[in-house]
């Protein structure tokens, strides 16, 4: 068996500046030298009417797009949380990223439109009597450089203050009074079957990157909650990356709230219509790579009866999704508001390259009393694992993990934390921190349904049940094959794919880089291996560690010998508390692992082997290297299978872009590699 250890160059041969896709900046846009970083605090907008609150957030949010394009200029404050991150950058928690730069603090929303009046040549005007327009506004906002402000005249209104009095900025499109019904029934979604007509059909915005959040209609509802779950600030991201924004029902059979008159599955169509088009604008082909979308159903404010509850509905949602070739990044309510990704998406300091703990070794089981010398479980013992979760979206990741991560119990136990890496598309400044600060005892894993995002996976083959398109395997497969790699994970904490039965070829979708372990909705309990995998199912516990624990010790009297337990926002102290009652309990006959080690005992359990497990950990390969050249390269490799890896299996391969050749030249290395060591070449 020959191990090929793969490395990467890249020959650089042009020098060029690398733009953002799509139309860039337009003729005349300034870029701001980056030296102050300027603040805007956006809470009084708490204490505005719904309509004024929603419409002061849009503009800002749409400004914090543009001017935050290309680096980070304008940092909002809306929340404690807001302050904390800004805190963090300018830390060494953060690198000090933002610690050397001068702050100005802008204390007006005229002031706000003056300093950044660069950035942006005008205004969209939008349809307050049609809530979907404001969302058309944003998408438009992103492509053409112009803020989205309403059409209401109220004395206090921005229309008021910054287009008929003050500045007087230049209306360069209006959506005002252009849809009343007359194509689908619907004005909401005729403005939707516009917007997609003049910028997905025609490539003028990236339709690869979307945001599914309210509209407007929030000002109708805002009494339902918390103001910032309208999640206006969101925005700002893909309005940055030039993406589309809307707002849709997911069901055919019943009438959403917000467009009650609409003929039956109006919105649903028009979504259905929306992602085909998405689809097909893909480069180079359709169907060639996956489709990110933020946000989630608003099912505070629409879309949830008594027909179709928040569950359902969050289902067939992904199914409608997924079968696009869609993932989510899901903002759901009510932790879902996040400001300043567009900020965020500009930090310097992640690796190519993060290495979690050395995996266990067949020595460690034994010394650990879990295996006999012979490979043999020692009977009449239960394992168990948490999924700390829920961090599937950047909104709750943003929000939640940072106060967890700081309990002072953080390390007693093992604990498998399930965040989804793509989430460091929109919040990449936690992550160089999470892997510094790890304890042995903290071990990284997938969240849903795997690192590249919430989805599916089933609606990934053929049948697609809603889409009927081809299949997007080999293209799920890439996308979270880079992240896996990057970060270092081999175990995918939780496969949800709605009510519908998982299958084999789903979970052959992971088994090429989840090689330690996928875990399934609990619909039955039945450990297996596929392709050497195991495959294991969860049970979510309830909060209530009296109880869980209770739930823990009856699982294993019933003979559930390899369990995966899913807690949701629960901290460290509280795993800590179910894991000593489970002790008291149960004695030694319960063990709490972490995620990798319950994935090797399971295999060893179910007839697997643990050989031919290699992390691939760092080289000091450069970024360039001139034609014809000889460089000095030192790759280093993890042995964490239970073989030796003997120096006469293993080869070093080189992949360069561009089609150029490598030769060696003389490879040395440190002979055979024992398991948990390191070998050098």
């Amino acid at each position: 068996k020959v191990l090929k250890i793969m490395g990467h160059l890249t020959l650089i041969l042009l020098l060029s500046v690398c733009c953002l896709w799509g139309s860039g900046a337009e003729e005349g846009e300034q870029v701001l030298s980056g030296k102050t970083l300027y603040l805007y605090n956006i809470t009084y907008t708490q204490h505005l009417n719904p309509q004024n609150a929603y419409e002061h957030a849009h503009l800002v949010a749409a400004l914090g797009g543009l001017v935050n394009r290309f680096e980070p200029n304008l940092y909002v404050i809306q929340t404690a949380t807001d302050s904390t991150w800004l805190k963090f950058l300018q830390s060494d928690k953060g690198h000090n990223w933002l610690s050397n730069r001068p702050v100005i603090q802008i204390n007006s929303i005229q002031n706000l439109i003056s300093q950044f009046s660069s950035f942006f040549h005008g205004v969209v005007l939008y349809d307050p009597k049609v809530a979907s327009t404001s969302l058309i506004a944003s998408t438009m906002a992103g492509v053409h450089n112009i803020l989205p402000i309403c059409q209401r005249k109220d004395p206090d209104s921005l229309y008021s203050t910054l287009i008929e009095n003050g500045p007087k900025l230049p209306v360069l499109h209006s959506l005002v009074d252009r849809f009343n019904g007359n194509i689908t029934g619907s004005a909401k979604c005729d403005a939707y079957i516009w917007a997609i007509k003049h910028y997905i059909d025609t490539g003028l915005c990236n339709s690869s990157v979307m945001g599914y959040y309210i509209d407007y209609f929030w000002t109708t509802v805002a009494s339902k909650g918390p103001f910032v779950l309208n999640t206006v600030l969101n925005q700002d991201y893909f309005i940055s990356q030039q993406g589309f924004l809307w707002d849709l029902d997911v069901w055919d059979d019943d009438y959403p709230n917000d467009d009650p008159h609409q003929p039956l599955g109006t919105d649903y169509k028009t979504l259905l219509t929306l992602f085909q088009a998405a689809y097909n604008q893909m480069k180079p082909a359709p169907g060639s790579h996956m489709i990110h979308v933020g946000g989630f159903t608003p099912w505070l404010f629409k879309y949830v009866d008594a027909k179709h509850g928040g569950v359902a509905t969050e289902w067939q949602t992904t199914k409608i999704l997924t079968s696009f070739n869609a993932f989510i990044d899901a903002d759901a309510c009510c932790i879902n508001n996040m400001a300043n990704a567009a900020l965020y998406q500009h930090f310097p300091f992640l690796s190519s390259r993060y290495n979690q703990n050395p995996a266990p070794t067949f020595n460690d089981f034994v010394r650990s009393g879990f295996l006999h010398s012979n490979g043999s479980l020692v009977k009449d013992k239960c394992y168990y694992m948490f999924y700390v979760g829920d961090y599937d979206s950047a909104a709750w990741l943003y929000n939640e993990l940072y106060s967890f991560w700081n309990d002072p119990n953080r390390g007693k136990v093992p604990l498998g934390r399930a965040i989804d890496s793509e989430l460091s598309i929109r919040f990449p400044i936690i992550y160089p921190y999470l892997y510094q600060t790890k304890t042995a005892h903290d071990r990284f894993i997938t969240g849903d349904s795997g690192a590249g995002g919430y989805l599916n996976p089933t609606q990934l083959l053929p049948p697609r049940l809603i889409s009927n398109l081809s299949s997007a395997a080999a293209v799920w497969q890439k996308w979270n094959a880079k992240y896996y790699s990057q970060y270092d994970l081999t175990f995918t904490g939780f496969l949800i794919n709605s009510d519908l039965p998982m299958t084999t070829a789903a979970e052959q979708l992971y088994t090429s880089f989840s090689r330690d372990g996928i875990v399934e909705q609990a619909y039955t309990w039945s450990p297996h291996l596929t392709d050497n995998t195991p495959v294991l199912h969860e049970q979510d516990l309830s909060g209530r560690y009296q109880n869980d624990a209770k739930t823990i010790v009856a699982n294993c009297r019933a003979g559930k010998k390899f369990m995966v337990y899913r807690s949701i926002l629960q901290s460290p102290t509280f795993h800590t508390n179910v894991v000593q009652l489970v002790q008291n309990l149960s004695g030694n006959n319960t063990q709490v692992l972490d995620p990798i080690s319950l994935g090797y005992l399971t295999r060893t359990a179910l007839g697997g082997n643990n050989n031919w497990r290699v992390r691939y950990m760092n080289d000091t390969l450069p970024s360039s290297a001139k034609f014809d050249s000889t460089i000095n390269v030192k790759f280093e490799v993890r042995n964490n299978g239970w073989n030796i890896l003997e120096e006469k299996y293993v080869t070093l391969r080189m992949v360069m872009e561009g089609g150029k050749t490598w030769e060696w030249k003389e490879v040395s290395g440190r002979g055979d590699v024992r398991p948990g060591e390191v070998g050098v070449w």
